[in-house]
């Protein structure tokens, strides 16, 4: 990093042999150093050093050489010095290659308090809080928390890391930036999650949190409805500025709210938006959509929901004939998954087909479409290779 790259004289770096070589001595460099063994130079020396056991997959060595050139920079440049930034984010990626997710969440939380003590850029400082933001997620996913309240704080703090981005970015680039939508994006994705959590009947990624009365929780379940609407529209009007393809923007647009509306079992607003979505190409707006009388063919076949990067409802499917486990269904207006059963023949154990079963049983789809009516979609087949899991 150039950043770290300013303090090493020239005169002072190991040759680039000795860097490819992890078993460098740091006994033996320190002394080559004419700061001695604490001198920023070494921490140099360390970043360089860990960064070539990263490439030999050492990943091991990777972390405590990384944290030793930590340990220099707090020494010599103070505890909160942002020289520390990339060679923890260096060691974080060794801790997430080695499966240590508790330990990269430890980290983590380090990392956040250095960047907010000594970074001063708005838009480096959004990309940083959209960075812990994906974190937050991925961590939900791994189910590194198990109990419900602090899962729910997981995701409380990722929507608020996506919203102060979202802040710090329009306040750099302005409100109408295209920048905006990854955060905007990213505040969608988690509002999902926290229906799912508060919700027991809507999805794969359902929780149902025992401390919320009904009361509260239909309560919750109705802001975060009505604040994932709000979202879906900002990000339509984003988009809609930079599109070269205004009917593709708009039915776009429309899909994502439906997906929405279903999602959250509005199943009447759903079908409505999502038949608006197929008379789209043939309105000169979204309100007189509804006077269009034929209808585009753009949901041919049901997905899994939420159809939204960072999201995985489902198991990777691939072709029938390259599938050791076959699940045949059919998929109703409302897009529920009926008839869910295995088809084929091969000696995959039960045990993982029921868990697929149960899973495609509990996942939302969107519906199929013909001629803009919403329809039963039967006999749908996935194909899975169990042998990649």
């Amino acid at each position: 990093m150039a950043i770290l790259a300013a303090f090493l004289p020239a005169t002072s770096m190991v040759s680039a042999n000795e860097l490819a070589t992890p078993e460098v001595s740091i006994t033996t460099t320190s002394k080559r150093l004419p700061q001695g063994a604490y001198s920023n130079n070494l921490a140099e020396t360390l970043y360089n050093l860990g960064l070539a056991q990263q490439r030999s997959d050492e990943h091991e060595k990777a972390v405590d050489t990384l944290r030793q050139a930590t340990h220099m920079i707090r020494v010599n440049s103070g505890l909160y010095s942002s020289l520390q930034i990339p060679i923890i984010e260096s060691e974080i990626e060794s801790l997430m290659y080695l499966n240590l997710f508790e330990e990269v969440d430890i980290r983590q939380t380090y990392l956040r308090q250095v960047q907010a003590r000594s970074l001063v850029d708005n838009e480096t400082i959004a990309r940083g809080l959209i960075k812990h933001a994906e974190w937050q997620n991925k961590a939900y996913q791994l189910g590194i928390t198990k109990d419900d309240d602090e899962k729910l704080f997981r995701l409380i703090d990722m929507l608020n890391l996506y919203r102060r981005a979202l802040s710090r970015l329009a306040e750099e680039l302005g409100d109408q930036s295209p920048a905006l939508l990854e955060p905007l994006h990213g505040i969608l994705r988690t509002q999902y999650l926290l229906t799912g959590l508060i919700s027991k009947s809507l999805g794969v990624y359902e929780r149902s949190l025992s401390r919320f009365d009904n009361d509260g929780a239909r309560a919750y379940r109705s802001q975060n409805y009505k604040q994932g609407r709000y979202i879906i529209s900002a990000i339509y009007d984003l988009e809609k500025k930079s599109s070269k393809n205004s009917v593709q923007t708009t039915q776009n647009s429309l899909t994502m709210l439906a997906d929405w509306m279903l999602w959250n079992g509005k199943r009447g607003d759903a079908k409505r938006t999502y038949m608006e979505a197929t008379r789209a190409g043939l309105a000169k707006t979204i309100e007189d959509s509804e006077e269009s009388q034929v209808p585009a063919e753009i949901f041919p076949v049901p997905l899994p929901l939420p159809q939204l990067d960072g999201f995985k409802p489902l198991p990777d499917t691939v072709a029938q004939e390259s599938a050791d486990l076959l699940i045949s269904f059919d998929i109703t207006k409302t897009g529920r998954a009926i008839n869910v059963k295995r088809v084929d023949d091969s000696d995959t154990e039960d045990a993982v087909a029921r868990k697929i079963i149960r899973l495609i049983s509990k996942t939302r789809f969107r519906p199929q479409l013909e001629f803009g009516e919403v329809v039963i979609a039967e006999g749908i087949t996935y194909g899975f290779d169990t042998s990649s899991w």
